[in-house]
């Protein structure tokens, strides 16, 4: 990590050029928090959902060329959350009120106003969430492919199922398919987490 905490990376694509700054937030609570920003205009926050990891997420073609046209006209605000990718492995409290107070410390460092959250997953409540305690800051919330109360989920059942698969073996490929193929592969899985925090992320944010 370079003596500034500021981690430019740059991607060549054929033609497109896109350049993200990783940068560490520290929570309330003194976790540390990996926060990548690119592009510039109104700022959107990707509320990330189980796992994800910066750097590997931003090289992958699929997820690299949604970033690159949401930036052309935004500052893109992503993050890995505690537990996972870049940010601090070493938590032990993963609710939902300690993900909030994290996505508040890094708009509140970033002086972000009248933001636009992009909750997908696991993301959604967190999102929810901050809009809720602060409505005067948010201008959009954007939800996708997620929920309000995981409790009331009837996949519960699954959800307890695949995290007994995640405990298991992390590595092996039949639990990422058995729930959806489009996860990553084991070794990027292991990239982004451990499978003591996945199993602990999945079994306390709920399923997606």
């Amino acid at each position: 990590m370079p003596p500034n905490g500021i981690l430019c990376l740059t991607l060549d694509m054929g033609a497109s050029r896109m350049q993200q700054q990783i940068q560490f937030v520290t929570a309330p609570d003194g976790v540390n928090v990996a926060v990548a920003t690119m592009g510039s205009g109104p700022p959107l926050v990707i509320v990330p959902g189980w796992i994800s990891h910066l750097e590997l997420d931003w090289t992958w073609p699929e997820s690299h060329g949604l970033f690159e046209r949401l930036a052309r006209s935004h500052l893109l605000v992503r993050y890995d959350k505690r537990g996972s990718g870049l940010s601090d492995r070493g938590v032990s409290d993963f609710s939902l009120e300690a993900q909030v107070s994290d996505l508040d410390a890094i708009i509140n460092a970033l002086g972000l106003r009248g933001v636009a959250l992009l909750g997908y997953s696991q993301g959604g409540p967190i999102s929810i969430a901050y809009a809720v305690q602060h409505p005067d800051n948010v201008s959009q919330l954007i939800l996708y492919g997620t929920y309000h109360a995981g409790e009331n989920l009837e996949a519960r059942r699954l959800v307890d199922a695949f995290v007994a698969l995640i405990r298991a073996d992390w590595a092996a490929t039949a639990p990422v398919r058995c729930w959806k193929s489009s996860y990553p592969a084991p070794r990027r899985r292991r990239a982004k987490s451990s499978p003591t925090i996945s199993a602990r992320q999945r079994t306390l944010m709920t399923p997606l």
